[in-house]
């Protein structure tokens, strides 16, 4: 029998975000930008400060409140106080596009909240984003923060693409092994015409 977190990793996740939130309720949602502080994940590259605005879901989490934000209009706020539990983990990402330099799994950070009421998911690009969070939680919010993977243990590097080597040298079995998430280690094989 598959558990809510198996469940909740099948559907497929909202890709904007739906005027009725209560419909975000155990699904993931598919972040483009994560703010912590200053910090901003995805890196935008060297043309981020001429972008004045985010199309589609932002996330910025400060030391009072998690912000979800839809093409930078604030929609939904949860206090730190209401947060039960955040949990950080990675989810691997096969699908490599075409031009892609590498050819290595690439993870994704999903941010997990626990309110009273539910479970949020949140999704963002990258492996860097969940490494700071965990490494940097007891400086950032008042929220207990939980690391099942134990994303601690890699070398601090401001270098996502570096971060993504690490976990893969490490390998990312072996990260989930043991754990609730180890039904993700189901490798998807994709092809290329």
């Amino acid at each position: 029998m598959k558990d809510e977190l198996e469940t909740v990793f099948e559907r497929t996740d909202w890709q904007v975000m739906p005027d009725n939130l209560t419909l975000l309720q155990n699904w993931i949602l598919d972040v483009k930008k994560l703010q912590i502080g200053k910090m901003v994940w995805p890196v935008q590259g060297t043309f981020a400060a001429f972008r004045k605005k985010t199309h589609g879901v932002s996330v910025v989490i400060t030391s009072q409140q998690l912000q979800l934000l839809k093409n930078d209009q604030l929609n939904l706020t949860f206090a730190s106080k209401d947060i039960k539990k955040c949990t950080v983990f990675l989810e691997e990402n096969m699908r490599q596009p075409t031009i892609a330099a590498t050819t290595h799994p690439r993870f994704h950070t999903i941010i997990q909240i626990e309110t009273d009421d539910t479970n949020y998911y949140f999704k963002v690009y990258g492996a860097q984003a969940g490494w700071y969070l965990v490494t940097h939680a007891n400086t950032i919010w008042n929220v207990p923060t939980a690391d099942p993977l134990n994303l601690k243990q890699f070398a601090a590097t401001d270098d996502d693409e570096q971060l993504m080597i690490q976990i893969n040298k490490f390998g990312y079995y072996n990260l989930v092994k043991g754990t609730k998430y180890e039904f993700s280690n189901q490798k998807i094989i994709v092809t290329r015409n």
